[in-house]
């Protein structure tokens, strides 16, 4: 990578199970145990990469990170402004509606 150049895309895995199984789903998602990760084995790794590059957009991804325990301060914890011009939360929607209160927490987060 040429000094200066931004990396396009860093996928940040919230959890690695889904409540779905799609046949193509491109994570294995279906396949993998539940798992749940700690935002505090990303943030050191993030802020070490801030020093050297910055990123068009960070993406919060699973299986389906609405299923994170603590997607609320999983998010908040994030470095990312300092990082990212964007961030993301890719999911299936399911929880959505069920729970409205993930998508306010995804969208104070990524301002």
């Amino acid at each position: 990578m040429a000094a200066g150049q931004k990396i396009p895309v860093l996928d940040i895995h919230a959890v690695d199970h889904c409540n779905f199984h799609c046949a193509g789903c491109n994570h294995a998602s279906p396949r993998t145990p539940r798992k749940v990760h700690d935002v505090k084995l990303y943030v050191p790794l993030l802020k070490k990469l801030a020093e050297l590059t910055r990123i068009d957009r960070i993406c919060i991804v699973g299986g389906e990170p609405t299923l994170h325990p603590n997607l609320s301060g999983f998010l908040a914890a994030l470095p990312w402004q300092h990082l990212a011009d964007r961030m993301c939360l890719y999911t299936n929607g399911h929880w959505l509606l069920k729970k409205p209160h993930i998508l306010m927490v995804s969208m104070r987060a990524s301002n």
